[in-house]
């Protein structure tokens, strides 16, 4: 409107003079009074559009008022939610990004600086069955003759820290789980509690002057923290806690696993966290990692004995049990993609793939309170520390095969290690009460193992799966046991012959929204005795000479 006011304003001038020109017209004296009654129409008529353009004019300038007073509120509108959006992000200048994918996150624009947080919780329900007539070994003085257990717990509730720094040239991960504490401490007349006062006389103190008392649960512990530094696109360093490159079902988080727990085997032969230094090499079809470490977790023989002795998690630098350890594992993909491989199940759409991998493991070392008695050992009777001795040397071998279908997957894996335990250590309470500083010369075992397990969809959300695990041990397993050495010995009566296990699970995962909340069942038969060496509680076997003991388990996993 604004663009036609001079035309408007050029035409009232062309009236106005008009207007002015019909008075001066009639002082002719010589016109008639016809001549005069046209000019008074035409001045008539002038006055009429005079009056409309002014009209034209006042409406014109009302609604030009009107757009401004518009266009005015509507800025101040975009201003107002610009500024909202300013509020909210908090990073509008530095265009942060945030979201949520496996897990919440916030990034720098490039990328090059990130964390993720991510956090698991997995609720489990567990029933162990014994056959009839059982003789439990838990406790050689205090048999668990309860032919049936059950119960609730919370195997896992994690936290996770990841990211990157620096352009992305730095990734660090710093995860943390709330301990599902089944460890005790031993209370009674005259004893003090696990880490407290030594006992004056413990080959007088008799189990029933004792009890068994809980030590708490909840404890925030360490698992994974460490720090990469990736030196190209193919080679990085990682510096830290972290799982040792060794058996690759270990290596795949607990959230991917296929059954409720890793398999009794892998529990058992595995290595476990340690601190330490690792190159890796990350390449289109092949990985090569070799880690310097503080040696592996040692649970070759359940929780009664420990063969290597050594337990390095979260360990401080003066209680290193390992002189040295050496640790590397190869993977060679076949085919299929490497992000596929993170998880034990190979769900529908997925690409067919094959993993094959193998790793090898050495360490040497003494437990902390033998170092420096070296020739003191007794092959014979029990030792304690005052003249105890010996090196532990562990071996390690695995190998394993990994087969992707896209809707069902197979898996195998062997593991075979060789220890000469020049200091093996008993992990619980003897018959004569807690004595953490006896130890003795085990000799050299030979330990071998494997698991094969399949798994099929049967829908998009149900998987079915099976596993068979087996696990020996041959050598001279030259432990003293209660029967033969009496008072003094901390090997139960039977711990010399720990047998075979053959263990069959079978289960069925539900995938209510993939990985991230799934619900598992699953069914373990343990088809011969379970003896000491193989007992596992992650799992739910319990040591026993009774056959047909059986498990079962269902969990509900929420990851986040």
């Amino acid at each position: 409107m604004t663009a036609s006011r001079p035309s408007s304003f050029r035409s009232l001038g062309v009236l106005v003079a008009a207007a002015i020109a019909a008075p001066a017209a009639s002082n002719d004296d010589s016109m008639t009074l016809a001549e005069m009654a046209k000019r008074l129409r035409e001045l008539e008529n002038a006055n009429q559009s005079l009056t409309q353009e002014v009209r034209d004019l006042k409406a014109a300038d009302g609604d030009e008022w009107l757009t401004e007073e518009r266009a005015s509120q509507i800025r101040g509108i975009v201003t107002d939610v610009l500024a909202d959006a300013e509020t909210r992000t908090s990073f509008q200048s530095t265009g942060v990004t945030a979201g949520y994918n496996n897990g919440f996150f916030i990034a720098s624009p490039d990328g090059g600086f990130s964390l993720k947080v991510q956090g698991l919780m997995q609720t489990r329900f567990t029933w162990s069955h014994f056959g009839s007539n059982p003789t439990s070994l838990r406790f050689p003085n205090s048999p668990d003759l309860e032919q049936d257990r059950w119960g609730w717990e919370i195997p896992n509730a994690e936290l996770t820290f990841s990211g990157k720094m620096f352009d992305s040239s730095l990734e660090f991960m710093l995860r943390g789980n709330f301990s599902n504490d089944n460890s005790n401490y031993v209370i009674g007349q005259g004893m003090g509690g696990r880490g407290g006062a030594a006992l004056a006389n413990p080959g007088t103190m008799a189990v029933q002057n004792t009890a068994i008392g809980e030590s708490g649960s909840g404890t925030f512990r360490m698992m994974d923290a460490w720090m990469r530094a990736n030196l190209s696109q193919d080679w990085a360093i990682r510096f830290g806690q972290f799982r040792l490159p060794f058996d690759r079902e270990f290596l795949v988080y607990e959230a991917y696993l296929l059954a409720c727990s890793r398999s009794v085997i892998s529990s058992h032969l595995g290595l476990g966290y340690s601190q330490g230094l690792e190159l890796e090499y990350y390449g289109d079809s092949l990985r090569w990692k070799l880690a310097y470490s503080d040696g592996g977790e040692d649970n070759l023989a359940g929780d009664y004995l420990e063969l290597v002795g050594t337990d390095p998690s979260g360990s401080p630098w003066y209680y290193t049990q390992a002189s040295w350890a050496i640790t590397s594992r190869l993977e060679v993909k076949i085919d299929g993609l490497w992000e596929e491989f993170r998880e034990m199940t190979s769900p529908r759409g997925d690409e067919f793939g094959v993993l094959l991998g193998a790793a090898v493991h050495y360490q040497q070392g003494q437990p902390y309170y033998s170092q420096g008695l070296e020739g003191a050992v007794n092959g014979t009777t029990l030792v304690n520390s005052s003249g105890v001795g010996g090196y532990n040397d562990w071996f390690n071998l695995t190998a394993d095969a990994t087969f992707n279908f896209g809707g069902a997957s197979i898996f195998g894996s062997f593991y075979w290690s060789n220890v000469s335990s020049g200091a093996a250590t008993p992990n619980t309470m003897t018959p004569q009460g807690f004595n953490s500083l006896s130890s003795y010369y085990a000799s050299s075992i030979n330990i071998y193992g494997f698991l094969v397990q399949g798994s099929i969809y049967v829908s998009d959300e149900w998987e079915l799966f099976a596993q068979y695990e087996y696990g020996s041990s041959s050598g001279p397993f030259n432990l003293p046991n209660q029967a033969a050495t009496g008072a003094g010995s901390f090997a139960p009566a039977n711990y010399n012959l720990p047998g075979d296990l053959s263990l069959v699970t079978f289960g069925a995962n539900y995938y209510l929204k993939g990985q991230n909340a799934k619900w598992t069942t699953d069914f373990g038969w343990a088809l011969n005795p379970v003896s000491y060496f193989w007992a596992d509680p992650a799992y739910g076997l319990r040591a026993t000479t009774s056959s047909n003991q059986f498990v079962l388990r269902t969990q509900f996993q929420l990851f986040f």
